[in-house]
């Protein structure tokens, strides 16, 4: 069964894999996840991954609300605004450390994505807000030059993490308190 968080603008799917009724092994909630962006599916929902690392993921990329705001990135094209925080967070272009370190502060913030987690191997995507909207632009590594985007309320990303992290942490006192 797919249970789903969020609307038809964002939202979170996710499918957990039967219990064991072993709480060793049960704590280590395996499944599958994607996120749903517009109705266009980002993630590989195929493979099964550990939804206790999304949980974790989503806790980090919760920290950073109120922190996505770079006013000059609201206003440019997907293209150029998902390019500009890629190729500072990702491309060694010769920088000094300092200008890594001052880029990393800058824009890791706008990760819109479970970072290290395998069924977002093939993904890039960020989240830019400001006061009146919310910008989130994603790639698939198949199609890199094809930059999406959907509009999104601010803080609406964080929320639907929220009620996924909610949903994580109910489903993994189930499991252990059986």
């Amino acid at each position: 069964m797919i249970t789903r968080i969020g609307d038809s603008c964002f939202a979170i799917e996710y499918s957990l894999g039967p219990r064991s009724g072993n709480v060793s092994i049960d704590h280590w909630m395996e499944g599958n996840v994607r996120f749903v962006a517009g109705g266009l599916p980002l993630g590989d929902f195929e493979t099964e991954t550990s939804l206790n690392a999304a949980w974790a993921a989503s806790k980090e990329l919760v920290a950073n609300r109120g922190r996505r705001f770079v006013n000059r990135l609201m206003t440019q094209s997907p293209i150029r605004a998902f390019h500009e925080i890629f190729s500072a967070l990702s491309i060694d272009s010769g920088q000094s450390h300092e200008q890594v370190a001052a880029d990393w502060d800058k824009y890791s913030p706008l990760f819109g994505l479970w970072r290290g987690l395998d069924v977002f191997n093939r993904w890039d995507a960020f989240l830019i807000e400001d006061g009146r909207s919310a910008r989130f632009l994603w790639r698939s590594i198949e199609s890199p030059t094809v930059v999406h985007e959907h509009g999104l309320v601010p803080g609406q990303f964080d929320d639907i993490l929220e009620g996924f992290i909610d949903a994580m942490k109910a489903e993994y006192e189930a499991r252990v308190e059986m």
